[in-house]
């Protein structure tokens, strides 16, 4: 049988045309930069997020980097992933990465990748993401009530962390990887592998074993897992 037919996009409104007719191989041909994308230095806006709603997606970063860059004081995330999505982000080159850099953030939590009652499945690839002024504020990869698999090879970089008090890290903010599950929840967050440059904080359901899985994996700072 054929192979599956990939797109490969050279620009970020390439990629946003990939993501919007729901393509299921996407391919990065170079690397795109975001900071200019509507004039000198402007950033993305609001309606420049890529959302993956209903959808099932193979997004290999190609060795290329993606630089996603807002100004945007209310902008909260940078990929969407929604609505029982399949997103998977590998990367078949080596040395490929996504990186959110908030400009401006207000003081709400910010997140570079956000997925909710969906999956995401990280195989490859460097995530990094950074605020200012309130350096804690950004998460890299959020996760709620969502199938999440992280295997050998991806690195998620987050080192700045606030610890809101009290005699537990629940309070903070600045994670390089939170992942929820509510107490009926059936997801499962499975880690095979990888290195958390940053804390790291995953809550279980109760409604069937397994739904935290531990295999394997570099943890740098604090990692924290508790049960709905």
């Amino acid at each position: 049988a054929a192979g599956p037919e990939w797109t490969t996009v050279y620009s970020y409104e390439d990629l946003q045309k990939a993501v919007n007719n729901k393509k299921e191989y996407i391919k990065l041909g170079r690397d795109i930069d975001t900071k200019d994308f509507h004039y000198s230095g402007s950033g993305l806006d609001l309606a420049d997020w890529l959302t993956f709603t209903g959808q099932t997606c193979t997004l290999d970063l190609n060795g290329r980097t993606l630089s996603l860059m807002s100004k945007m004081g209310n902008m909260p995330t940078f990929m969407r992933v929604y609505d029982g999505s399949n997103l998977t982000i590998k990367d078949s080159q080596g040395g490929g990465q996504i990186t959110g850099e908030y400009v401006n953030s207000g003081a709400g939590k910010r997140y570079l990748i956000h997925v909710n009652n969906s999956s995401l499945t990280l195989e490859g690839g460097t995530f990094r993401a950074t605020a200012e002024p309130y350096r804690t504020n950004v998460n890299v990869v959020n996760t709620t009530n969502s199938n999440l698999t992280i295997n050998a090879g991806v690195k998620l970089v987050q080192p700045d962390y606030f610890d809101g008090g009290g005699d537990s890290v629940e309070t903070g903010n600045g994670y390089a990887l939170r992942a929820e599950l509510d107490k009926g929840s059936t997801g499962k967050i499975i880690i095979n592998g990888g290195e958390f440059d940053g804390c790291v904080k995953l809550t279980g359901s109760q409604a069937e074993n397994g739904s935290v899985q531990i295999n394997g994996g570099t943890f740098k700072k604090i990692v924290q897992v508790l049960y709905a």
